[in-house]
């Protein structure tokens, strides 16, 4: 009676949560405090498996990464999602503006990879990350993909 029952109870597939296509604004609050270099995300997530998004930061103050002052950049991506939509491998190219030693300012592009998590309560939604990626061209160095987000769903 007791294997029958617990045959029951663990055989059963649990109810997979289906997500609406929704879209998200977001903020990275860790970029725009500690780097003064605000970036602003929206996201389409399609399904609980698949979102695509678009990045775009610039700044007006000198922002030293290395040798190099980044202006801004765009960067769109894709997300596959894992486990409910919370943990998410992400990837990315960008396009970046920077002012190099010369004081020429220069275009570039990148591709990279991140990995994070993502939390939504109603309305809000807040997601971490971190990664990297790789910028081609004359400027061939490395450039992080991280942050801490918050934002709305709509």
């Amino acid at each position: 009676m007791v294997s029958f029952i617990c045959k029951a109870i663990f055989s059963q597939e649990p109810e997979k949560k289906t997500q609406e296509q929704t879209n998200e604004i977001k903020i990275n609050i860790m970029n725009t405090i500690i780097f003064a270099y605000p970036e602003v995300n929206f996201e389409r997530v399609f399904s609980d498996e698949f979102g695509v998004g678009l990045s775009a930061a610039a700044t007006f103050l000198d922002n030293k990464i290395e040798t190099i002052d980044l202006i801004w950049h765009i960067m769109p991506y894709g997300r596959i999602y894992f486990n409910s939509n919370n943990f998410f491998l992400e990837s990315n190219m960008t396009i970046l503006s920077y002012k190099d030693t010369s004081t020429e300012i220069n275009t570039s592009f990148g591709i990279g990879v991140a990995v994070g998590c993502k939390f939504i309560f109603k309305n809000i939604v807040s997601d971490s990350f971190v990664g990297v990626g790789r910028v081609l061209g004359e400027y061939e160095h490395f450039y992080p993909r991280c942050g801490v987000t918050i934002g709305f769903v709509f």
